[in-house]
């Protein structure tokens, strides 16, 4: 049986479907896996020369490009099935070869990745790709099979658009969990500049677009549908007002913690309950929410949701219209990455999965 399983990813929605049937597979026999991003060369670039003469700062960002933010999210996917993971990223414009050096690279026994899908940052999961690395592969390739039938489009890309968007708030929570109990542990200073981006992005993602879509959209059809359901969902726009009542308060204790840094107790405390609460609330809408839905929902329920989370233009949230929540993830990602390694073109983080419901993990 395979033990170490090695996942391409990239930032498009057919990658987010190979991330979790990958999961989902590793749980199931037992395996551990590597997932894979391949990185533009943007130094190869005449951008790129021209940022690093001018700006190396700059340039280190822009090399860095969205590679820990796409493994920062698989990674929140194996972290939340408790399945072994390590992340690792490498420059390279030939994704096909990238992949078959990385699988030699880190021992893996099986390649798992999608059979095709639109082009995207490095290309990983182009059809031609997965050619490529099923003839050069010395090892197992499964492709798995995410392509969406037309009857059920709008379910498979409102379903991967919730989880992938899960998947950046919790990668967010734990790089900043880790932050703030470094601190706690080394006796060091809290970063103020990483929480500070933290609560920002966790305020006009999470609280502004995120909850109030699923209000608008998945909880209200699950309310039409199933009755027996209203107490869930209640408790879950409970804790959406309550999140952002704890946020407050972790922006508060920053700002105590400035004017007081010889105490950052009150920041971790802060940072504490808010990220505890928000893995049980993420927990309950993919352990009995989620679930639910794709029981009881109808094709028009899940055409209406799907048009719902795929795009900022609903008039309901113009508030957001233009914000490049990508963008702002990406940075963040990179920020607090840049504690961990200092090198832009490439790098690798392991780790054991903890519960969604707790905001620990440990490395292996």
């Amino acid at each position: 049986m395979y033990r170490h399983l090695l996942v391409p990813v990239d930032d498009t929605e057919i990658s987010a479907g190979n991330v979790t049937a990958a999961v989902d597979f590793a749980r199931a026999i037992g395996a551990r896996v590597t997932f894979f991003h391949a990185n533009h060369d943007y130094a190869a670039t005449a951008d790129g020369a021209l940022m690093h003469a001018m700006s190396p700062a700059l340039f280190a960002d822009r090399a860095a490009g969205h590679a820990r933010a796409i493994l920062g999210k698989a990674e929140a996917a194996a972290r939340a099935a408790g399945v072994a993971f390590r992340g690792v990223s490498a420059v390279s414009d030939r994704p096909a070869e990238a992949i078959l050096r990385a699988a030699d690279s880190e021992g893996c026994d099986l390649v798992f990745m999608a059979s095709h899908g639109p082009t995207s940052l490095g290309g990983i999961m182009l059809g031609s790709q997965t050619l490529k690395v099923l003839a050069g592969a010395k090892v197992a390739v499964l492709v798995s099979h995410v392509a969406r039938n037309a009857e059920r489009a709008a379910h498979d890309s409102a379903i991967a658009t919730i989880k992938d968007e899960h998947r950046s708030i919790a990668a967010v929570l734990h790089a900043m969990t880790a932050v703030v109990e470094e601190a706690g542990a080394a006796n060091a200073t809290v970063d103020t500049k990483l929480l500070r981006g933290a609560v920002h992005y966790l305020r006009t993602f999470p609280q502004i677009q995120h909850h109030p879509k699923e209000e608008e959209y998945l909880f209200k059809r699950l309310r039409n549908r199933s009755p027996e359901l209203a107490g869930v969902l209640d408790q879950l726009e409970r804790q959406h007002a309550e999140g952002a009542a704890l946020l407050q308060l972790v922006a508060n204790a920053v700002d105590i913690y400035e004017k007081r840094p010889d105490s950052p107790t009150t920041v971790r405390e802060a940072w504490g309950a808010f990220a505890t609460e928000q893995w049980r609330h993420m927990e309950t809408e993919e352990r009995v929410v989620l679930p639910a839905a794709q029981g009881l929902l109808t094709d028009d329920d899940w055409n209406e949701i799907a048009a719902g989370f795929g795009g900022n233009d609903d008039p309901r949230f113009d508030r957001l219209v233009g914000s490049d929540f990508r963008e702002i993830f990406a940075r963040l990602m990179n920020l607090a990455g840049s504690r961990e390694d200092g090198d832009t073109a490439a790098h690798t983080r392991a780790g054991i999965a903890h519960p969604v419901g707790s905001h620990r993990a440990r490395s292996s």
